[in-house]
């Protein structure tokens, strides 16, 4: 992720924490993120990174599969509004359930599990 790391995991803490927390300022910080997911599940090229590998292998057995799924997936987004707003809904979803912040890890692997 393209961020700085403690303000970032700092605003992350705030909005997981408190549902009523305004998650403006975490969503002008994942924007760049989101741009990258974007671009990543329109190419699927072989330049692919960790978390798009893991959603590959999460997704199908096999590749083929697995990027048929993403491509399905992108055609449907498409049709009812756009890559980015789905992916913000997404981790804005995320956000609000997701209760478990990392303590004892390092900045760097709380980064790495947000992402």
């Amino acid at each position: 992720m393209d961020v700085e790391t403690i303000p970032f995991i700092t605003e992350w803490k705030k909005c997981i924490l408190d549902s009523s927390n305004d998650t403006t300022k975490l969503f002008v910080m994942l924007d760049p993120f989101l741009k990258h997911w974007e671009r990543q599940l329109r190419r699927q090229d072989d330049i692919e990174h960790i978390n798009y590998t893991t959603l590959c292998c999460l997704l199908a057995e096999d590749k083929i599969n697995a990027l048929e799924s993403i491509s399905n997936w992108i055609s449907w987004v498409e049709s009812t509004s756009t890559i980015k707003n789905e992916l913000t809904y997404i981790f804005l979803e995320r956000i609000r359930k997701f209760k478990y912040y990392p303590s004892l890890a390092r900045p760097f692997m709380v980064e790495y599990i947000i992402a």
